[in-house]
């Protein structure tokens, strides 16, 4: 566990279930001894594996404490509130909520929409000086997709617009504003936390709007008592960047006005859409200005890795539009001039990994031709050269092939089975045969047997043309009581069957013995003369006085059986 990454793994509660890495985009989870865990080097925070994570061991990590920290230094801190914070608080009015993030210690509040106003400025000002030879741009408003090209499309880092993004921008025009003063950012996004550690002098901590929820909990501050016109947004209130949460959002907010056209620009959200984006710029020549919005959650912000899965996108996406109808928009314009950001390839780990060494991972696992390559993708890989390649890396491990670990299990069992001395049949609710040994054929009788010789199982054939069983077993499958010891004379043999659950209401499974045979009876005879020892002995020793040396006889008599039934040698 490194708690110090934005997302990490508690070990305690990985149910083994690969459900992270098969969400995980980039596939940057390594599973060890069946524990998955984040490799930081290849993350982009996206957050997929904390979402889709069943028991919650993918962890965010929390900086409540440190804030609270923040706020008792005797700083001014304020807090810079995401875009998205209208679907997440919807119905709450902009003076109340303003008073209830004041009442946890802020000395003020302000919406980093602000700050996406000034990207919009600055990509406003790009595009009209740019040419139709120009490659094109691609928005950095969104930290994950700008991990995910830095890390995974190094060659088209060059178009990155050279923009910090809203938070950082924000951040950034309230240090001018407010010199000596801290900010703490809230929102539905997990690599904010990464992004500020690129920055540590801009934004002073980020938090999401799960911790602001359980930090107005602890201090028990509802909403409803802000007063409008003094509990108020600093330095005002913001207009076209509020829209910057939703797909498209950046483009109207960069659009306002001007004479920019929308087939200039275009936008993407999703990992897979933008993925088959980045793949075919590498060949586009635009003929005119290109602006690529690229936002890493499907519909933006609103629907982030942490927001509040309540609402549905479309409800969420109506609370930020209502919001901004009575706006007057205007060209975006620029009064924060220090806001360059990042946009440096990111160099990523890389091994080698030679032909040979994935077919041995193959082999190892069950596959000998491409056709036992069954790209099922259970262990999360999209197919089985993938899933091998990452065994080789160190990044998985060969008992995550689900095909693999059944058919193993099946040997395993099928193995077990027909090893047993005694008769072992499986049957299903139509009460046909799934398996059997070939003791239970044997007990059946002859056609039984000459049946399992053609077909090794008996998988399909009707149970009570090969033994008539089947009410015991529809009793069970039917009711989910076993029959334990049942005797029954079938050909003129007294046969000894347990009937039991074992998929309630589905599959029931047998056990039989024939205990009219020679060696069945010396084990059934020691047996009972145990039962009678056991059953008795109590009883024996309670009255011994009165019976004398008759009860030990009695006991000695019957562990006599017992020693002349149980081994002997092999001579004669």
């Amino acid at each position: 566990m490194n708690a110090l990454s934005p997302v990490y793994t508690e070990k305690a509660q990985c149910q083994d279930c690969y459900r992270c890495l098969r969400n995980c985009p980039v596939k940057a989870i390594k599973i060890e001894q069946g524990v998955a865990s984040v490799l930081e080097e290849l993350c982009i925070h996206c957050g997929k594996c904390v979402a889709a994570c069943p028991s919650g061991a993918k962890k965010v990590r929390d900086d409540i404490a440190s804030v609270e920290k923040l706020l008792a230094s005797g700083k001014d801190v304020i807090a810079s509130i995401a875009p998205a914070f209208r679907s997440e608080f919807d119905r709450v009015t902009d003076h109340d909520f303003v008073y209830a993030v004041k009442q946890l210690g802020f000395s003020g509040v302000s919406e980093t929409a602000l700050g996406a106003e000034e990207v919009s400025g600055h990509v406003y000002r790009m595009l009209n000086n740019s040419t139709g030879a120009d490659h094109p741009m691609i928005s950095t408003a969104c930290p994950v997709v700008v991990n995910y090209i830095r890390k995974y499309f190094p060659s088209l880092t060059g178009m990155l617009t050279p923009v910090l993004s809203p938070m950082l921008s924000h951040a950034t025009m309230l240090k001018e504003l407010y010199p000596d003063t801290a900010v703490v950012f809230f929102g539905p996004c997990i690599a904010k936390k990464d992004e500020i550690a690129q920055f540590p002098n801009i934004c002073d901590s980020v938090l999401t709007f799960q911790n602001l929820r359980m930090m107005f909990e602890q201090k028990g501050i509802t909403f409803g008592k802000g007063k409008a016109g003094t509990d108020v947004f600093i330095p005002r209130k913001a207009k076209e960047g509020t829209v910057y949460p939703v797909d498209g959002g950046m483009i109207a907010g960069i659009r306002g006005n001007g004479r920019i056209i929308d087939r200039h620009m275009m936008h993407f959200s999703g990992i897979p859409e933008i993925e088959s984006v980045l793949k075919s710029l590498s060949t586009l020549k635009p003929e005119e200005p290109l602006f690529l919005e690229l936002l890493a959650c499907s519909g933006g912000c609103i629907n982030g890795p942490v927001a509040q899965k309540g609402d549905g996108i479309l409800a969420k996406r109506i609370s930020i539009v209502r919001n901004t109808s009575d706006l007057k928009w205007e060209n975006p314009k620029v009064t924060v001039e220090n806001v360059e950001g990042i946009t440096e390839p990111l160099d990523i780990p890389t091994k080698e990994v030679s032909i040979d060494a994935i077919i041995k991972v193959l082999r190892a696992t069950g596959k000998y031709t491409v056709s036992d390559e069954l790209n099922c993708g259970g262990c999360g890989y999209l197919n089985c050269r993938d899933f091998a390649k990452a065994v080789v890396e160190g990044r998985a491990e060969p008992a995550m092939c689900v095909t693999y670990m059944r058919k193993l299990a099946s040997k395993k069992a099928n193995k077990l089975i027909s090893a047993m001395p005694l008769g072992i049949v499986l049957v299903d609710t139509s009460m046909r045969i799934i398996e059997c040994n070939e003791r239970f054929a044997i007990l059946a009788g002859d056609d039984a047997r000459m049946i399992y010789e053609q077909r090794p199982g008996m998988v399909g054939a009707v149970l009570d043309k090969v033994l008539p069983v089947g009410s015991f077993f529809r009793h069970v499958l039917e009711t989910e009581e076993d029959i334990s010891g049942r005797e029954i004379n079938i050909n003129n043999r007294l046969l000894r069957c347990t009937i039991f659950t074992i998929e309630p209401g589905l599959i029931a499974g047998g056990i039989f013995s024939d205990i009219t045979d020679p060696e069945m009876q010396r084990e059934e005879i020691i047996k009972r003369a145990r039962s009678v020892i056991r059953k008795n002995l109590s009883t024996v020793q309670k009255i011994a006085y009165l019976l004398g040396e008759n009860a030990s006889e009695t006991e000695m008599v019957l562990s006599g059986i017992i020693e002349c039934f149980g081994p002997q040698d092999q001579e004669g």
